[in-house]
Protein backbone atom coordinates (compact mmCIF):
# COMPACT_ATOMS: atom_id res chain seq x y z
CA UNK A 1 0.00 0.00 0.00
CA UNK A 2 1.61 3.80 -0.58
CA UNK A 3 2.77 5.37 2.07
CA UNK A 4 0.35 8.34 0.75
CA UNK A 5 -2.76 5.62 1.15
CA UNK A 6 -1.03 5.05 4.65
CA UNK A 7 -1.00 8.62 5.58
CA UNK A 8 -4.51 9.14 4.64
CA UNK A 9 -5.84 5.85 7.11
CA UNK A 10 -3.86 7.80 9.95
CA UNK A 11 -5.32 11.28 9.48
CA UNK A 12 -8.97 9.79 8.90
CA UNK A 13 -8.23 7.36 12.50
CA UNK A 14 -7.34 10.83 14.48
CA UNK A 15 -10.08 12.83 13.28
CA UNK A 16 -12.68 9.79 14.36
CA UNK A 17 -10.52 9.72 17.62
CA UNK A 18 -10.88 13.55 18.05
CA UNK A 19 -14.35 13.12 17.50
CA UNK A 20 -14.92 10.44 20.01
CA UNK A 21 -13.61 11.94 22.97
CA UNK A 22 -15.55 15.15 22.11
CA UNK A 23 -18.53 13.19 21.55
CA UNK A 24 -18.24 11.05 24.73
CA UNK A 25 -17.24 14.06 27.10
CA UNK A 26 -20.17 15.44 25.62
CA UNK A 27 -22.61 11.96 26.02
CA UNK A 28 -20.96 11.87 29.46
CA UNK A 29 -22.19 16.08 30.45
CA UNK A 30 -25.55 15.06 28.88
CA UNK A 31 -25.03 17.60 26.17
CA UNK A 32 -25.66 14.86 23.32
CA UNK A 33 -26.61 11.10 22.79
CA UNK A 34 -24.79 8.65 23.05
CA UNK A 35 -26.08 7.07 20.16
CA UNK A 36 -24.72 9.53 17.78
CA UNK A 37 -21.24 8.52 18.46
CA UNK A 38 -21.03 6.39 15.43
CA UNK A 39 -22.18 9.02 12.94
CA UNK A 40 -19.86 11.93 14.93
CA UNK A 41 -17.02 9.55 13.83
CA UNK A 42 -17.14 8.80 10.52
CA UNK A 43 -18.62 12.38 9.90
CA UNK A 44 -15.64 13.80 11.06
CA UNK A 45 -13.44 11.14 9.13
CA UNK A 46 -15.44 12.21 6.08
CA UNK A 47 -14.77 15.74 6.39
CA UNK A 48 -11.63 15.46 7.32
CA UNK A 49 -10.72 13.84 3.69
CA UNK A 50 -13.11 16.07 2.24
CA UNK A 51 -11.07 18.98 3.41
CA UNK A 52 -7.90 18.06 2.34
CA UNK A 53 -8.52 16.98 -0.94
CA UNK A 54 -10.76 20.14 -1.80
CA UNK A 55 -7.48 21.90 -0.76
CA UNK A 56 -5.35 20.11 -3.04
CA UNK A 57 -8.03 21.20 -5.98
CA UNK A 58 -7.94 24.81 -4.74
CA UNK A 59 -4.07 24.74 -4.52
CA UNK A 60 -4.10 23.39 -7.83
CA UNK A 61 -6.00 26.05 -9.22
CA UNK A 62 -3.26 28.34 -7.91
CA UNK A 63 -0.52 26.17 -9.38
CA UNK A 64 -1.62 23.64 -11.08
CA UNK A 65 0.04 20.44 -10.39
CA UNK A 66 0.70 21.12 -7.50
CA UNK A 67 -0.78 18.23 -5.98
CA UNK A 68 -2.77 15.23 -7.05
CA UNK A 69 -6.78 15.35 -6.07
CA UNK A 70 -7.95 11.50 -5.81
CA UNK A 71 -10.88 10.24 -4.64
CA UNK A 72 -9.26 7.36 -3.32
CA UNK A 73 -7.44 9.35 -0.89
CA UNK A 74 -10.93 10.89 0.60
CA UNK A 75 -11.96 7.66 0.92
CA UNK A 76 -8.87 6.27 2.43
CA UNK A 77 -9.32 8.94 5.14
CA UNK A 78 -13.08 8.69 5.64
CA UNK A 79 -12.89 4.60 5.92
CA UNK A 80 -11.69 4.33 8.93
CA UNK A 81 -14.09 6.21 10.37
CA UNK A 82 -16.89 4.43 9.21
CA UNK A 83 -15.50 1.63 10.07
CA UNK A 84 -15.05 2.60 14.08
CA UNK A 85 -18.38 4.01 13.96
CA UNK A 86 -19.43 0.96 12.92
CA UNK A 87 -17.66 -0.68 15.48
CA UNK A 88 -18.45 1.75 18.69
CA UNK A 89 -22.00 0.13 19.82
CA UNK A 90 -20.70 -2.84 20.61
CA UNK A 91 -17.32 -1.33 22.39
CA UNK A 92 -19.54 0.69 23.97
CA UNK A 93 -22.39 -2.01 25.01
CA UNK A 94 -19.01 -3.86 26.80
CA UNK A 95 -17.08 -2.03 28.52
CA UNK A 96 -18.82 1.27 28.39
CA UNK A 97 -18.95 5.49 27.78
CA UNK A 98 -16.82 6.14 31.24
CA UNK A 99 -14.11 3.16 30.50
CA UNK A 100 -14.11 4.11 26.67
CA UNK A 101 -13.76 7.57 26.79
CA UNK A 102 -10.32 6.47 29.09
CA UNK A 103 -9.45 4.37 26.81
CA UNK A 104 -9.25 6.97 24.22
CA UNK A 105 -7.84 9.68 26.26
CA UNK A 106 -4.85 7.66 26.85
CA UNK A 107 -4.87 6.47 23.46
CA UNK A 108 -4.72 9.90 22.22
CA UNK A 109 -1.69 10.75 24.81
CA UNK A 110 0.21 8.00 23.50
CA UNK A 111 -0.09 9.04 19.59
CA UNK A 112 0.89 12.89 21.09
CA UNK A 113 4.05 11.13 22.50
CA UNK A 114 4.70 8.71 19.79
CA UNK A 115 5.15 11.76 17.23
CA UNK A 116 7.45 13.45 19.49
CA UNK A 117 8.98 11.05 19.76
CA UNK A 118 9.64 10.23 15.88
CA UNK A 119 10.21 13.56 15.00
CA UNK A 120 13.07 14.07 17.70
CA UNK A 121 14.43 11.39 16.55
CA UNK A 122 14.00 12.25 12.52
CA UNK A 123 15.49 15.47 13.75
CA UNK A 124 18.18 13.91 15.46
CA UNK A 125 19.20 11.63 12.63
CA UNK A 126 19.06 14.55 9.78
CA UNK A 127 21.42 16.50 12.00
CA UNK A 128 23.99 13.51 12.15
CA UNK A 129 23.73 12.80 8.51
CA UNK A 130 24.64 16.53 8.29
CA UNK A 131 27.36 16.98 10.41
CA UNK A 132 28.82 13.35 8.86
CA UNK A 133 28.75 15.24 5.59
CA UNK A 134 30.37 18.22 6.45
CA UNK A 135 33.36 16.32 7.72
CA UNK A 136 31.76 16.46 11.57
CA UNK A 137 32.07 14.22 14.62
CA UNK A 138 32.94 10.62 13.15
CA UNK A 139 34.74 11.50 9.93
CA UNK A 140 38.29 10.67 10.47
Amino acid sequence: MPLDKLRHIAVGLLAALFAAIVWLGLALSGWAPLDGLPAAMGLAATVAGLSKEGADYLDNLLQPGMHSVDPFDALATAAPGWLLGLAAPWVLAFIGPPILLGILLLGAAALVLAGVHWRRRRQAAVLAAKAKSNGGPGEE
